[in-house]
């Protein structure tokens, strides 16, 4: 029975001589320090903890990750529907970030209006291509959300606010 060693033994005596430089040491505690940010909002998100509690967490990983407030910002940006959420963003960037979030707000409702505008220049150009095919009435509506030029062109809008609302 003592010819038999167990896994961690093995894996100890295979890497006892590897060390990690300080850019990967630093590399890894980055990527610890996101995945505990992206849990966090997770958990903000999904309202299983309040603004207070994600406050304490968050003032608890800061500690050990100077960063993690800005990683918290990025991933709460990353995780909501800025034209759906925008009250949620706001209420996370104020309350646990302690963030003015009018600039913000104002970015998404700017943004609101521009994909209002485009979609009403979308919808009266399919409009008059239904008229030219002899397809009218008032109750004639096309459907944006099948176009897969106008779900890529929004889906470009959207990508282009989180990143001006990353800016910020």
């Amino acid at each position: 029975m003592s010819g038999i060693r167990s896994t961690l033994d093995i894996v100890m005596e295979r890497t006892k001589n590897l060390t990690l430089s300080g850019e990967e040491k630093e590399k890894f505690r980055l990527d610890e320090c996101r995945k505990k940010c992206l849990a966090l909002v997770s958990r903000y998100l999904a309202e299983i903890i309040d603004a207070v509690a994600a406050r304490t967490e968050l003032d608890r990983e800061m500690q050990e990750c100077p960063e993690a407030a800005t990683i918290f910002r990025q991933e709460l940006i990353r995780g909501v529907d800025p034209w759906k959420e925008k009250e949620t963003l706001a209420a996370g960037l104020k309350d646990i970030l302690a963030i003015d979030p009018s600039p913000y707000v104002e970015l998404v409702i700017s943004s609101i209006a521009d994909r209002d505008r485009l979609l009403a220049g979308e919808t009266e150009k399919k409009l008059a291509a239904l008229h030219r095919r002899g397809i009218g009435g008032p109750a004639v509506l096309p459907n944006m959300d099948d176009d897969p030029g106008w779900k890529e062109n929004l889906s470009g809008l959207k990508t282009s606010l989180q990143e001006q609302l990353g800016r910020l």
